[in-house]
């Protein structure tokens, strides 16, 4: 994601912890075996945080994003 301008000339900068699927590929269908928070700043985005569910790891996201404000 691109950070874009507003009209007041402030910025929208994008979260540095993002959620990503964790996936699996059995032959020629994809399986969700669980969800990961990324840390976006690091060049090898490394994963924080990791579980099966999507809501645990969206609040996990959220509160490491709260700091980056």
């Amino acid at each position: 994601m691109l950070a874009t301008s507003r009209s007041n000339g402030t910025r929208l900068i994008s979260p540095r912890y993002w959620v990503q699927w964790v996936t699996e590929t059995d032959q020629s269908d994809l399986k969700v075996l669980g969800y990961c928070v990324r840390d976006m700043d690091k060049f090898d985005k490394n994963i924080v945080f990791e579980h099966e569910s999507k809501i645990v790891c969206d609040k996990i996201a959220g509160l490491l994003n709260e700091g980056e404000r």
